[in-house]
């Protein structure tokens, strides 16, 4: 069962997401976020299995301890252009991939362009 994208691309709102090879079709699945995200999370969980990472997989026991949570929140941070508010954090963030990836998604700066209104001046119309 694959889960709907909805990832943007750093610079990008609605940008596709990544892709990975389906287990045993040789089918192109496709996954919830971006390749550097995927990266990052193999890097810093030593427990999750080679290959595409599922989305609902369980990153505490897959090995991701608290110091951990706190290096791959920090990389994140740096590989997506963002920073996660002190009053955002919240343990269960590191849950699942899923859930951290929306914390990502959630805390990207707005970039024009992108279908935000952006807001600038006094407001006086000068």
């Amino acid at each position: 069962m694959s889960s709907p994208s909805t990832s943007a691309g750093p610079g990008s709102a609605g940008g596709s997401a990544g892709t990975a090879e389906a287990a045993g079709t040789g089918e192109a699945a496709a996954t919830p976020w971006e390749e550097p995200f995927e990266q990052l999370l193999h890097e810093a969980v030593p427990g999750l299995p080679a290959g595409p990472v599922d989305p609902a997989a369980d990153l505490n026991k897959a090995g991701l301890d608290s110091l951990a949570s706190v290096q791959l929140l920090l990389e994140l941070e740096a590989a997506f252009g963002l920073s996660v508010p002190d009053d955002d954090l919240d343990w269960r963030m590191f849950d699942t991939p899923l859930s951290l990836w929306r914390v990502v998604e959630a805390s990207r700066p707005a970039v024009p362009g992108d279908g935000a209104v952006a807001v600038s001046g006094t407001g006086t119309g000068r």
